[in-house]
C-alpha cells in the first residue's frame, strides 16, 4: 500500500491528514515510515505495522505494509 500526501490515516482516535511520507533505516536495520501528519507529530512506524488509510474519495484500506510514494 502507498501513502500520499493528502490522504487520511487513523492515529490516536482521529484522522490525520498526511502532509508527507518518508522512510528511514532503524539503527538496528529495520525499515520505519515516517508519516508527517497535518496536526501533532510525525508517526513513526515499522514498514510491516498495520495502518488504516482514507484516500482523497473516501474509500479506506487496511494495510500490512506501508511505502512512502
Amino acid at each position: 500500500m502507498t501513502v500520499r500526501p493528502g490522504q487520511s490515516v487513523r492515529a490516536w482516535g482521529a484522522w490525520r491528514t498526511v502532509r508527507n511520507v518518508r522512510s528511514e533505516r532503524y539503527a538496528s536495520g529495520g525499515l520505519a515510515v515516517v508519516i508527517g501528519l497535518d496536526d501533532g507529530p510525525a508517526l513513526r512506524l515499522p514498514a510491516s505495522e498495520p495502518v488504516t488509510v482514507r484516500a482523497e474519495d473516501g474509500a479506506t484500506t487496511r494495510a500490512g505494509q506501508v511505502f512512502p510514494c
